[in-house]
């Protein structure tokens, strides 16, 4: 069986492509897949969609071949996709977020960012197959992640304002 994360965040720099292209390293046989708009970065997503349908038409055919997907989307998140949603929150004192935040949030297995408990995201790893070590690597990359924000958030969100 398939399991797709999907990341979703509270708006851009927050570090969805980061941590979606370091899960794809830690989880077996994993693909990364990205939902958006405009161009896509060089080097960044090699399955880029501007089309949910598109998107979704190619995930369910990665299915076959692949045990772990891992999508970078938040309009997909709001339809009910994904069997493990990751939402990274925004920097405190942010303001420009996106207007659907709390809806993302609530819709999220797992909330990483300031005030975030890693105990609460092992208990919402229980679920999905995988080993302990291999939650263990996924912890270890939540805890990065919000280090990240913490550390560099504001200063991404700086640049940008």
């Amino acid at each position: 069986m398939t399991t797709l994360w999907i990341i979703c965040g509270a708006g851009s720099g927050v570090g969805k492509t980061r941590l979606a292209l370091a899960l794809c390293r830690v989880l077996p046989k994993a693909v990364y897949v990205k939902c958006g708009c405009g161009k896509p970065a060089a080097g960044k997503a090699e399955n880029y969609f501007t089309n949910t349908k598109e998107a979704v038409a190619f995930i369910e055919d990665a299915r076959k071949g692949y045990e772990h997907i891992v999508l970078e989307n938040n309009s997909l998140t709001l339809k009910g996709y994904g069997d493990i949603v990751i939402f990274i929150d925004a920097v405190p004192n942010r303001t420009d977020m996106r207007p659907d935040v709390a809806s993302l949030r609530r819709r999220a297995d797992i909330v990483v960012g300031a005030g975030t408990d890693s105990r609460e995201w092992e208990i919402a790893l229980r679920e999905p197959p995988g080993d302990s070590r291999m939650r263990r690597n996924i912890c270890r990359l939540l805890s990065e992640q919000k280090k990240f924000i913490l550390k560099y958030g504001n200063k991404q969100w700086e640049k940008k304002n």
